[in-house]
């Protein structure tokens, strides 16, 4: 997510904003069946993983569907949002 912020600086509001309901209503920690058994945080791990993968993917997304005045609007060339959107949803920005 960090990295979509670094090229699209301007819907990083919008960004904070779904994060935060994602973020509330799948707080991960507060899944006591998690807890239980010796592979608990392991699979907490896993599972913040997998929504952190499914964020980046839905930015990546909306990247996309940027037009190319909302992205000369953000100093974002094509190219490079284009390269950035076809990212696998694996293939997570560095921190």
């Amino acid at each position: 997510m960090q990295g979509l912020r670094v090229i699209c600086p301007w819907i990083g509001e919008r960004i904070a904003e779904e994060t935060a309901m994602t973020t509330a209503t799948t707080d991960l920690s507060r899944l006591g069946v998690l807890k239980i058994g010796p592979y608990g945080g392991r699979i907490r791990s896993l599972l913040a993983l997998f929504m952190t993968c499914l964020e980046v993917a839905q930015q990546r997304r909306e990247l996309r569907a940027l037009d190319g005045r909302m992205l000369r609007d953000i100093g974002v060339r094509r190219l490079d949002a284009k390269q950035e959107a076809d990212r696998g949803f694996w293939d997570l920005p560095d921190a």
